[in-house]
């Protein structure tokens, strides 16, 4: 995957199009392709942006400690079990803290299940409250597809249980 990933070259491109999908293959970690809704809908947000329009922006449930989104979402349900496993919740799961990258992913039914987080100094301990906190929000919204991202200052950044390993935003 790393060798793949460092082959991209998003300047190498012959068109605007043809450089954003390079860099949304980079950011959800995968080839870039044409059925993924999220996929496309980051390359034409980009293109936009590029190209000076304005987008409309979805407001997000936010508080003060999680933001449970509408970009870069997952089936919750297919997902619970990796994100329950890599938070430490259910299974043992190595996520080397400290290095690069920071992040994991998994396809679960169908889903590219991911966990990521911004600083090299989370807390083992952000990994499971993020979870529990995540998956409450979204349940009690009665959410099938959601992204949640867990924020502290106590406890060294953010964590972001998304589809894609670059993060929630």
């Amino acid at each position: 995957m790393e060798s793949w990933l460092t082959s991209l070259d998003p300047h190498s491109g012959a068109t605007d199009e043809h450089k954003a999908k390079t860099l949304m293959s980079v950011a959800f970690a995968k080839p870039f392709d044409p059925s993924d809704k999220d996929m496309v809908n980051d390359v034409q947000a980009l293109l936009d942006t590029v190209a000076g329009k304005t987008t409309s922006t979805v407001v997000d449930k936010r508080d003060l400690t999680v933001t449970v989104s509408t970009s870069h979402v997952v089936v919750w349900s297919a997902c619970t079990a990796f994100f329950s496993c890599v938070s430490g919740t259910t299974c043992s799961f190595n996520l080397q803290i400290g290095s690069a990258p920071r992040s994991q992913c998994q396809s679960q039914g169908g889903q590219n299940c991911c966990i990521s987080w911004s600083t090299y100094n989370v807390q083992v301990g952000f990994f499971s409250t993020t979870w529990t906190t995540c998956n409450q929000e979204v349940n009690d919204d009665g959410d099938t597809s959601a992204s949640c991202e867990g924020k502290s200052t106590t406890q060294g950044g953010d964590v972001c249980l998304s589809n894609r390993a670059t993060g929630c935003t």
